[in-house]
């Protein structure tokens, strides 16, 4: 893609609330990155020399600002899953006749738990963390079955993201149904509540209201890596995406499919305001600045907790993609993202 093709990511930054940016500061924790290399190398997963590992090594002090080292090294281990296991299907070096059968032996790990004879090194990673997520989520089951049941939708939602698999590009909207199980992010939330010790009832996480708000969140973060990813994408010809989706079905130049992409974001940005705001109305959540007051009871403070983590995602995903290499290119379109 031609680099005369200069497009600022600096409008999509200022459609991301101030008070969002402006509290956010990323994990200030690195170690954990060694000791989850270290442990992939030993175990023969990657080699010493792996130069992917960089590129998303970071996204966990960029998801879970204020955890602890053990949160870090669980939230990089499925980091790893998530890259290690779908990067082969986004550069096309996986067959269509090969899809099917690799995502039944992650959906069956998922269930069970148990590796296969010959495991590959994604299905290592998945044991792993499957692993260490039961040791660290005592009293969480219901936590840990709702992030276990994500992970396996997300599985899932590989082989209906292939556009391999359609012999046209879906409308927006059907897209946008494929794409937010697909993102990533939904496994996330029970993660985070996991890592960071959050009591929630069910009652709460299944609200309608909850439920759209990561909803929200992850179709934000969908858009957002649509757009870093879009020189990538264009390349390899193996995913869909809505910067193209946009592009193509409306007519649209680069330029253009990318500001109405950004004005869907602002959209999605007021929409998740207004349900939140209408939730500390309700008084299920709390302004950020009542999580200070020491009195404030702990229901309310870990509802609202489970909350800001998205707000710490859709931030710390952006942040992470311009700072840590993952989407670099002397030729991407987008002048942040040049190498």
């Amino acid at each position: 893609m031609p680099a005369e093709i200069s497009i600022s990511l600096e409008s999509l930054v200022q459609k991301l609330p101030s008070s969002w940016r402006n509290n956010f500061s990323p994990n200030p924790a690195i170690a954990y990155r060694n000791s989850v290399f270290s442990d992939l190398v030993e175990q023969g997963v990657v080699p010493s020399d792996d130069k992917s590992f960089k590129g998303f090594s970071g996204v966990p002090r960029y998801f879970h600002p204020s955890v602890e080292n053990e949160g870090l090294v669980l939230s990089l281990k499925i980091m790893c899953w998530y890259f290690y296991f779908d990067d082969p299907f986004d550069y096309g070096l996986v067959t269509q006749d090969s899809t099917q059968d690799l995502i039944t032996r992650m959906t069956k790990i998922l269930k069970t738990g148990k590796l296969p004879i010959t495991p590959t090194p994604a299905e290592r990673i998945c044991s792993d963390f499957l692993t260490h997520a039961k040791k660290i989520s005592l009293h969480q089951e219901a936590a840990l079955e709702r992030f276990v049941n994500a992970c396996h939708n997300w599985v899932e939602s590989i082989i209906h993201i292939d556009r391999r698999n359609y012999t046209s590009l879906p409308s927006l909207e059907a897209y946008k149904h494929l794409r937010i199980q697909n993102v990533g992010i939904l496994p996330e939330y029970p993660l985070n509540e996991i890592i960071c010790k959050l009591t929630l009832d069910e009652d709460f996480v299944t609200m309608p209201e909850i439920i759209k708000l990561g909803e929200i969140s992850a179709w934000i973060v969908a858009q957002c890596n649509d757009i870093y990813s879009f020189e990538s994408e264009a390349k390899h010809g193996t995913q869909m995406n809505s910067l193209e989706i946009r592009k193509i079905q409306d007519d649209l130049d680069l330029e253009e499919a990318y500001e109405s992409q950004i004005a869907s974001i602002d959209q999605n940005i007021h929409e998740f305001i207004d349900i939140e705001n209408g939730l500390i109305q309700q008084g299920v959540l709390v302004k950020a600045e009542s999580l200070k007051i020491h009195e404030l009871d702990s229901i309310r403070r870990d509802q609202t907790k489970y909350v800001q983590g998205m707000h710490s995602i859709i931030i710390g995903n952006h942040f992470w993609s311009l700072n840590d290499g993952r989407y670099s290119s002397d030729t991407s379109p987008f002048l942040e993202l040049r190498s």
